[in-house]
C-alpha cells in the first residue's frame, strides 16, 4: 500500500507543455518562407538575422512571426497553432530584461504566464484551466524549481503546497481536501521523503502515522479506521517489513479509506497536445 510518492499528473502534464514554448527558430530560411521581394528571413553582413522573420506550418498557416536586430529578437513574437489561433505571445524588452510570455489555451483564454531569463523560467509562473481558474502558482530560479509551489482547487481553495530548493524539494509537503481540511502532512529532505507522515480523511480524523527515510517507510506504522479503532501497525526498516501487528480483519471498513496516495487530478486533460 506504501509507494513512493510521485509528482502530480497535472504538474507533469504542464511542465511538458512549457518546456516547449520558446518554438525553436530555424538556422537557415527554406525556399517555401521566402518572397519574391526577398523582404523576410533575412541576414545582415555578419550572418545574424534580421528584420521580419516568420515560419509556417505544413498546412499554410503561420507558425510563429517577429523580429530581430543584430541577431536579437526585439519586440513581441507571436506563436500559433496550426489552424491559425495564438498559442503563445513573448515580449522581447531592451536591454537583457526579462522576456514575458503569455499562453493560450485554443479557446483564446489565458494558460500561463510568467518571465524567462536567457531562454530559462525565472520567477512567477501562474497556470490557468481553460475557464479561467488558477490551478497554480509556481516559481523558478534561471530553469530550476525554487521556492513555494502552491496547487488550488477550482474553488480558489488550497489542494497542495510544497517548497523547491534548487530544484529538489525540500521541507513541509502538505495537501489539503477541498473542504480546507488538511490530507497529508509530509517532510521532504534531498528531494526524498524524510521524517513523520501523515494521513487525514476528509473529516480531519488521522488515518496513518508513520515516518519515512529517503522515500522508504520506516519504524512504526500505525493504521487507524475511520470509525477510530486501530486496524493495525506494521514496524519497518528502512522499507524492510520486520513487524506487523493487525487488530481488525475485515477490509468493510477501510474499503473507501485514503490511503495518502495523489489526488487523480482533475485537470490532466486540459493541457494535452498543445504543442
Amino acid at each position: 500500500m506504501f509507494r513512493t510518492i510521485t509528482s502530480l499528473i497535472f504538474l507533469l502534464l504542464i511542465s511538458q507543455a512549457l518546456e516547449a514554448q520558446l518554438f525553436t527558430l530555424p538556422d537557415t530560411p527554406g525556399d517555401d518562407d521566402k518572397e519574391e521581394n526577398d523582404t523576410i528571413n533575412q541576414y545582415n553582413e555578419e550572418g545574424e538575422r534580421t528584420g521580419y522573420w516568420r515560419d509556417m506550418f505544413p498546412n499554410g498557416q503561420k507558425r510563429y512571426e517577429g523580429n530581430f536586430e543584430d541577431g536579437e529578437p526585439v519586440g513581441t513574437f507571436t506563436y500559433y497553432f496550426p489552424e491559425g489561433r495564438i498559442r503563445a505571445e513573448l515580449i522581447h524588452l531592451p536591454e537583457e530584461e526579462p522576456v514575458q510570455a503569455t499562453f493560450y489555451h485554443r479557446s483564446g483564454d489565458v494558460m500561463g504566464e510568467g518571465q524567462y531569463i536567457d531562454q530559462k523560467k525565472h520567477g512567477l509562473w501562474r497556470l490557468f484551466t481553460e475557464t479561467g481558474h488558477l490551478v497554480k502558482k509556481n516559481y523558478y530560479h534561471e530553469g530550476e524549481k525554487h521556492g513555494v509551489w502552491k496547487t488550488f482547487y477550482r474553488t480558489g481553495e488550497l489542494k497542495e503546497i510544497v517548497t523547491y530548493h534548487y530544484g529538489e524539494k525540500k521541507g513541509e509537503w502538505k495537501q489539503y481536501f477541498e473542504n480546507g481540511n488538511k490530507r497529508v502532512d509530509a517532510y521532504y529532505e534531498n528531494d526524498k521523503l524524510n521524517g513523520k507522515y501523515e494521513v487525514y480523511n476528509s473529516n480531519g480524523r488521522k488515518v496513518i502515522e508513520g515516518y519515512y527515510y529517503d522515500n522508504l517507510p520506516h519504524k512504526k506504522w500505525t493504521h487507524v479506521a475511520d470509525n477510530g479503532e486501530i486496524e493495525k501497525i506494521v514496524v519497518y526498516e528502512k522499507g524492510e517489513k520486520i513487524q506487523e501487528d493487525v487488530y481488525i480483519e475485515s477490509e468493510e471498513l477501510f474499503e473507501d479509506r485514503d490511503d495518502g496516495r495523489p489526488f487523480e487530478d482533475p485537470y490532466e486533460d486540459i493541457f494535452e497536445d498543445i504543442f
